[in-house]
């Protein structure tokens, strides 16, 4: 037995010894309807904690599954942190290829299928709450849809009551794939800002009019250029590698809008530019909008 073989059946031995307690937690779950209940949290390492009322299905899990499959293991990178994915897979088997999604086809030799899943990613790993049935029991989605506040309800419930259960500190809990995954996904907030600044960049004005101690000052193309960067919060090396110019070149541009406003720093040239712009200065203070 190599190394990975013995840290999966420590895992299954724990397993083993805490599943009549998990048993006890899901029993409400089970009389509502729902055949097939897992629990999975994942490590960016490929280390996982997992838990399913379904034995034989889990055992294969821990010994056999070397891997989430493409299907999943795209999702569990897709959700951004501090976010909720819902997910509700399609049923027909031929969709999901038996070399990448070998998980799938063992759910569905098992006779659990129609999965509805949750991800949560916690920064530092992703927690699946997984609900299925049987492979006849075609009504399935529309059950789901019908009682997602039941089920998020339950996942509330199971985490109050499994705390000690699911707590992965000891890695002697853990089993492990023979794969990596990547979760640490930027928040929508984040990637709304970030197309919001390429738009900023992309329609920067050529030249600008700003105020300065005692008068309006016009600012050449390379000088808005350059203040505009520095607005978004840019650095003179960032700026330069922007700008395909040397910071030496930078640092001469800002000193010349310096000169001309009569600014004596960096904020007082900044604040004069963002009374022009308030579109920069709403990004700046995440007042803009996610459609």
């Amino acid at each position: 037995m190599n190394l990975l073989e013995k840290l999966n059946y420590s895992a299954y031995e724990y397993y083993m010894a805490n599943l009549p307690n998990f048993l006890q937690i899901c029993h409400p779950l089970f009389d509502l309807g729902v055949k097939c209940f897992c629990y999975v949290k994942i490590f960016e390492d490929g280390s996982y904690l997992s838990f399913s009322n379904n034995k034989e299905f889990t055992k294969e899990y821990f010994f056999n599954v070397k891997s989430q499959g493409n299907t999943f293991t795209s999702d569990i990178e897709s959700t951004s942190q501090e976010q909720e994915l819902n997910v509700i897979y399609p049923s027909n088997i031929s969709l999901y290829d038996k070399n990448k999604d070998s998980l799938a086809h063992l759910a569905f030799a098992h006779d659990i299928w129609h999965h509805y899943g949750i991800y949560k990613n916690k920064l530092n790993f992703v927690e699946l709450y997984s609900f299925s049935m049987n492979v006849k029991d075609e009504y399935a989605p529309q059950f789901y849809l019908q009682n997602l506040y039941l089920l998020k309800h339950f996942c509330r419930f199971f985490n109050e009551r499994s705390a000690d259960l699911i707590n992965a500190d000891d890695r002697k809990k853990r089993a492990y794939f023979q794969q990596q995954f990547n979760l640490t996904n930027i928040s929508d907030e984040d990637k709304w800002a970030q197309k919001a600044e390429q738009f900023l960049l992309r329609t920067q004005l050529q030249r600008l009019t700003v105020q300065g101690t005692d008068k309006e000052v016009l600012l050449s193309k390379r000088e808005t250029e350059c203040l505009h960067y520095l607005a978004l919060g840019k650095s003179v090396k960032e700026i330069a590698r922007s700008l395909s110019l040397s910071p030496r070149t930078i640092e001469f541009y800002l000193k010349n809008i310096k000169n001309k406003t009569g600014h004596v720093n960096k904020t007082q040239v900044i604040s004069a530019y963002l009374k022009l712009q308030p579109a920069i200065n709403c990004l700046q203070t995440n007042k803009i909008l996610i459609p």
